[in-house]
């Protein structure tokens, strides 16, 4: 029996975590889909149509970006295509 198949998954993580830190988004992944299955690690694809209709007063849309990414100006257009009021609240 290897060494791998003693460690448990959650084990090989925090292993990675400590020696080769750079792997760890990688890990993570394939943790959660090991885990959990491949469903909850796929990143579902959605267009801004789409999720201005899943939108409301009351059920905001929340964006999660990595650096780089800054998509308000396709926010504001499609805020005034659709004849909607766009709020942007920073969170950090």
């Amino acid at each position: 029996m290897s060494q791998r198949e003693t460690l448990n998954p959650f084990l090989r993580l925090l292993i990675i975590k400590a020696l080769r830190p750079e792997k760890l988004m990688q890990s993570f992944s394939a943790y959660v889909a090991d885990q959990m299955g491949s469903y909850y690690d796929e990143v579902p694809s959605s267009t801004l149509d789409s999720l201005i209709t899943d939108s409301d007063e009351r059920t905001p849309i929340i964006f999660i970006l990595s650096p780089g990414a800054d998509p308000i100006q396709a926010l504001f257009k499609l805020a005034k295509e659709n004849d909607r009021i766009l709020e942007v609240i920073s969170l950090g």
